[in-house]
């Protein structure tokens, strides 16, 4: 149940970053940003439906198989954001704004988003080599936007002090 909070909490987050993301830029860009990262974190929140819904049935003592049926929807609707999400990150990587550095990390992350959401196809819920990709790029994800982040709020912080 708490994975489905947490779950719920990047959602939430990655439409937050994604539209302050796309204040940078206009046009395209702007729009693949939003696009993106709405669509990721649409698919997202019904992923997190889908743990709460496991959780559910689990407490109910339905049959293991409707658990994990409920269970595999979920992790297919999670990889299923990763495409969306390569979109917001390309978006990005393709963009400027921001130092060289992280856009060429930023594309790091989206060509792993990329690998990684075709995992599932591999028969294997293992993931094999797509699974290790979606994994590192989600965490290089993260990493990303903790560094852009705090880049950002330090940088606002050195204009105007606070008072």
């Amino acid at each position: 149940m708490l994975s489905g909070y947490f779950v719920s909490l990047q959602a939430f987050f990655l439409l937050v970053v994604a539209a302050g993301l796309s204040a940078l830029w206009s046009g395209w860009l702007r729009q693949l940003a939003l696009v993106g990262g709405a669509a990721a974190a649409a698919l997202i929140a019904a992923s997190a439906a889908g743990l709460f819904g496991a959780a559910f049935t689990a407490e109910r003592d339905i049959a293991p198989d409707a658990i994990w049926s409920v269970y595999e929807a979920h992790s297919w609707l999670l990889v299923g954001a990763s495409l969306p999400a390569s979109a917001l990150f390309g978006g990005v990587a393709l963009g400027s704004g921001l130092p060289r550095w992280l856009r060429f990390w930023c594309g790091a992350v989206a060509v792993g988003y990329v690998i990684g959401g075709f995992y599932p196809f591999g028969g294997e819920l293992e993931g094999g080599v797509g699974g290790i990709a979606w994994f590192f790029a989600l965490i290089l994800g993260y990493l990303w936007v903790g560094v852009v982040s705090a880049r950002s709020l330090l940088s606002r912080a050195r204009r105007q002090p606070l008072t």
